[in-house]
């Protein structure tokens, strides 16, 4: 399904055969409407493909520029009798995606796999839905949320979603990309992925805590190869607290050239945190690293305010040059 401008997809099902793929285009995408998009096994892309499709000759000319996907669309690739595992989910856009639906990328029976779900706004990303990718026995599935910038806010806002066409300028300079209570929300069973090109914020938190009930894995990845890679809590009262027995990670990789103006740098990754509490055990890992080249700041600096397991568990800190310095 595919337009030059807009394409909108109101109180509509559209539903594959097992295996089968959906993929909608647009300049423009709104999804609303009660509409169910199903494809057991299979795929669904609407607005672009993997992080944008950055390798495919087309990427520049096929991508959304906005997606928009309202609170009662559900999105199935769950797997089926045929086929166990479940399959692949893609949301993309260029500048803004919103995402209010729900996804269900679950396997089926006891041994099909979790599927694999990416919700992203190269720009902007607003967070307000549900996704689950679980599994009894197979592998578990993960969501993906890589904007440039991640802003985690305090508490579980307000819902202005009428279930109809928004307005593309309505929010195209939005700050909050999802709610503490979204993301706390999200089924213990589907790993979780914060992937950001700059930044990852946690603001003020009223109920100081963060608690995330992941069985498997929570990471927070940063990746800048032009500028600093921070992760940060506002409130170092504040803390995260994993409560499933998973492993907690926060990955920062900068790549920051000296001010020839000032002679300063800032630092090249940065990464101030609260409390780390992992109450039914889970490692908790807090990587920093300068990559690249012509790099004259190799400043990594990292403060943790206290790290408890209980049960079994390990903290692991490393701090990492790999740099060729400039001359």
């Amino acid at each position: 399904i595919e337009s030059k401008h807009e394409t909108l997809i109101s109180n509509s099902t559209i539903k594959t055969l097992d295996i089968g793929e959906i993929k909608i285009r647009g300049e423009e995408i709104q999804i609303t409407d009660h509409s169910n998009l199903e494809s057991h096994s299979g795929k669904i892309t609407i607005g672009g493909e993997f992080q944008g499709g950055k390798n495919e000759a087309n990427y520049l000319d096929t991508n959304a520029q906005f997606v928009h996907v309202s609170s009662s669309v559900d999105i199935d690739v769950n797997g089926s009798v045929n086929n166990v595992d479940a399959g692949e989910v893609i949301l993309w856009s260029d500048d803004t995606t919103v995402f209010k639906g729900d996804i269900q990328a679950n396997g089926f029976n006891d041994n099909g796999s979790g599927g694999f779900v990416e919700v992203s706004g190269k720009e902007t990303l607003v967070f307000r839905g549900d996704v689950t990718t679980t599994s009894e026995n197979g592998k578990t599935g993960t969501l993906l949320l890589d904007p440039d910038t991640i802003t985690i806010a305090d508490g579980a806002g307000t819902s202005t979603d009428n279930d109809g066409v928004v307005l593309f300028a309505d929010y195209s300079d939005t700050a909050i990309t999802i709610y503490e209570a979204d993301l706390e929300a999200i089924a213990a069973g589907t790993n979780i992925n914060l992937q950001a090109d700059e930044a990852i914020i946690i603001n003020d938190l009223t109920d100081n805590a963060l608690t995330l009930n992941q069985t498997g894995t929570v990471t927070f990845s940063v990746s800048n190869n032009s500028g600093q890679a921070t992760f940060e809590m506002l409130d170092l009262n504040d803390s995260i607290d994993m409560t499933g027995g998973g492993d907690l990670t926060i990955d920062l990789k900068g790549n920051v050239a000296l001010d020839t103006g000032s002679g300063v740098a800032p630092y090249t990754a940065y990464a101030n945190v609260g409390d780390i509490n992992m109450t039914s055990g889970g490692d908790f890992n807090l990587h920093l690293s300068a990559e690249g080249s012509g790099i004259t700041s190799d400043e990594l600096v990292a403060s943790v305010q206290n790290v408890e397991i209980t049960g079994d568990g390990r903290v692991r800190i490393e701090l990492e040059n790999n740099t060729t310095p400039s001359l």
